[in-house]
């Protein structure tokens, strides 16, 4: 094999390979963006829910157990001061949120004035792992609901 056909063999398989990486990339990009829309629309649908059962419940927050979101979603309910009202982890009821991120965007729709309160989709990195999350305001200004979804769908 002559030198020019190895070069020219040599460039198109680096090619070949970044055009499989940039490939690779944009599926990555496709599915995060249609986990994300799938999430959306699950969250909004947990938040309808979420408010029409805190009205007819005692504030126990027993029935937010049966809300399923994604494949290992959790939902969690702060009071305005970002103290955890209900979570999965009996431990963190009555703590402070200790996700930066998330007490900042709790910060900033409680400063809204209530009638541009809107609902909030972020994400957010805890411990090395990207996670997507809902910010829902409640008809009640004191309690914000919290979905976050752990892994993605």
């Amino acid at each position: 094999m002559t030198k020019n056909k190895k070069i020219i063999l040599l460039f198109l398989t680096i090619i070949l390979i970044v055009v499989s990486i940039a490939f690779r990339i944009t599926i990555k990009e496709i599915n995060r963006a249609r986990s994300f829309e799938r999430f959306q629309d699950e969250a909004k649908e947990v938040s309808l829910q979420f408010d029409r059962d805190l009205l007819s419940s005692n504030s126990n927050y027993e029935f937010l157990n049966d809300y399923n979101i994604g494949a290992d979603g959790s939902v969690v309910v702060v009071d305005s001061k970002s103290v955890v009202l209900f979570h999965r982890v009996d431990e963190l009821v009555g703590e402070k949120v200790p996700i930066p991120e998330v007490t900042k965007m709790l910060e900033e729709s409680l400063n809204q004035p209530a009638k541009d309160k809107k609902d909030i989709f972020f994400t957010y990195v805890f411990n090395d792992s990207e996670k997507m999350a809902y910010l829902h305001n409640t008809n009640d200004q004191e309690i914000l609901l919290i979905i976050v979804l752990i892994d993605s769908y």
